[in-house]
């Protein structure tokens, strides 16, 4: 059996393909999948029969990024590839490449040109346009930097995850390939661990920014406070006030849709009173002439005078 090589291979390949739109949509790859939990999958109206299958299909695939398994190749050989691939890792952080220093033309004239142009261009767009990706690309560098941190819960997996690959890396050179498999797998699995925070708020983010496009407000501060809760609970500032901001926005576009509903509303009370004047109005005037045809014909019933 292949393994995947992408998320759009996965889907076909488990009966899954009316949920590519849905993966694409909310950015969702082969690393991603194996973190979402149930809720996630509830969240973006998968059922709970294909949760099931899902699931159960993630579990299946090989240790590492998808981006090293290659395409077309066995789950067997994407095994060895990944250990091979942190074996490789591990000989170049021993001795890593001397960088050359970029030259100053590279330094100060491409990059600066670079960031005028970015600078010209965000002052020609809207800023009434909500940028998705500016606010969730912020999100995971903030996310990622702190997780780096030893004294984070986040940076001390990565010890472990870190700790585990050499205890791999040992067995494989003593040709135990099954124990420095199980050892790979569990390391892969302290890796993911620690960007599950940062992909779950992602998430939130990406949902909170359809409802807006959508002026579903309401649902988007909804998703707007579980990316809230979860950087509450990693204490990192800087994302919270990120997600307080567009909580903020959110909120105004609110404020301002409801107004604009309550004055259509009275729009419409108004012009009713209007219409019921109108109409009030005309019957007075035919009960007025009425009265003065009567009076004119003295008042008799006679047909032929009637028919004036």
């Amino acid at each position: 059996m292949s393994v995947p090589s992408s998320i759009d291979d996965f889907c076909h390949m488990n009966g899954l393909s009316r949920y590519i739109p849905i993966m694409h949509e909310n950015e969702i790859d082969l690393d991603i999948l194996r973190d979402l939990s149930r809720e996630d999958w509830k969240s973006m109206g998968v059922s709970n029969t294909d949760i099931d299958v899902i699931i159960s299909s993630a579990k299946k695939l090989p240790p590492g990024s998808y981006r090293n398994w290659g395409k077309g190749v066995t789950i067997a050989q994407a095994v060895k590839d990944a250990i091979a691939t942190g074996k490789e890792e591990k000989m170049q952080a021993k001795n890593p490449r001397p960088q050359e220093d970029p030259s100053p033309i590279v330094r100060f004239g491409k990059s600066n040109q670079k960031s005028n142009t970015k600078k010209e261009e965000a002052k020609k767009e809207d800023k009434s346009v909500v940028k998705p990706r500016m606010h969730v690309d912020l999100l995971e560098e903030i996310a990622v930097g702190k997780a780096s941190k030893p004294s984070t819960e986040m940076g001390a997996k990565m010890e472990r995850a870190k700790e585990l690959m050499d205890r791999g890396n040992a067995f494989m050179t003593g040709n135990q390939c099954d124990k420095a498999i199980d050892l790979f797998q569990e390391a892969q699995m302290q890796n993911r661990s620690k960007e599950q925070n940062t992909q779950k708020a992602r998430l939130s983010v990406n949902q909170a920014m359809k409802c807006m496009k959508e002026n579903k407000f309401e649902a988007a501060i909804g998703h707007l406070e579980i990316a809230e809760s979860i950087f509450l609970e990693t204490e990192e500032e800087e994302a919270l006030s990120e997600i307080r901001k567009l909580k903020e926005e959110a909120s105004q576009m609110d404020v301002s849709q409801e107004w604009q509903m309550k004055l259509k509303e009275q729009e419409s009370r108004i012009k009713a009173i209007e219409n019921e004047a109108k109409k009030h109005e005309e019957d007075r005037c035919a009960a007025a002439f009425l009265g003065a045809k009567f009076f004119i014909l003295g008042g008799t019933s006679n047909k032929r005078n009637l028919e004036w």
